[in-house]
């Protein structure tokens, strides 16, 4: 969207500039210029063509996974393939759904999806990501750790998991399923 304000910016000043060029008489110039303009116009054009055309494009999943559609831009209408209940804690009972592609950050920092307010959390903590396959895939980024079913997970280190299991964030405080 940026390119295509900066294009019409760019185009607004042309347009000026052979105004001001046709009043001083400098024909050919002002003839180069248009054609200049056309050009960008077509290309502006063909660019907005070419961006409607990809987001209509349907995403396969290899792996026997699913496939997105792209046209849907409401996260709603995004398949959902997981979820994370809260077992204990402040999120007890409450559901995180996880959409096809999504990441889910959990952590101390007001960016995170799951916000936990505890001394033993890391501003961002962990993420958890729904694999095409159905299994998570959890990144610990923390200083205090991150265990999956009584497991310390190795930071910095992606580790697949399966479906089910407990996920505890920081302390025991903290205990999610996925789902």
């Amino acid at each position: 969207m940026q390119y295509f304000i900066a294009a019409a910016f760019w185009l607004f000043a042309l347009i000026v500039y052979i105004i001001m060029m046709i009043e001083t008489e400098e024909a050919s110039t002002a003839l180069l210029i248009v054609y200049c303009i056309i050009k960008i116009g077509w290309d502006i054009t063909i660019g907005v063509i070419l961006l409607n055309k990809m987001s209509k494009a349907i995403i396969p999943i290899s792996d026997g996974g699913i496939e997105i559609d792209t046209r849907t831009v409401i996260r709603n209408e995004v398949p959902i393939v997981g979820a994370i209940d809260g077992l204990n804690g402040e999120y007890v009972g409450r559901r995180f759904s996880l959409h096809a592609g999504e990441i889910c950050r959990i952590g101390r920092d007001s960016g995170c999806n799951i916000r936990l307010r505890h001394e033993k959390v890391s501003r961002m903590h962990c993420s958890v990501t729904i694999m095409p396959d159905g299994r998570y895939q959890i990144l610990d980024s923390s200083s205090n750790g991150t265990y999956y079913n009584n497991c310390m997970l190795q930071k910095g280190i992606a580790t697949v998991v399966d479906r089910g299991g407990l996920l505890v964030v920081g302390a025991p405080d903290n205990v999610f399923q996925l789902q």
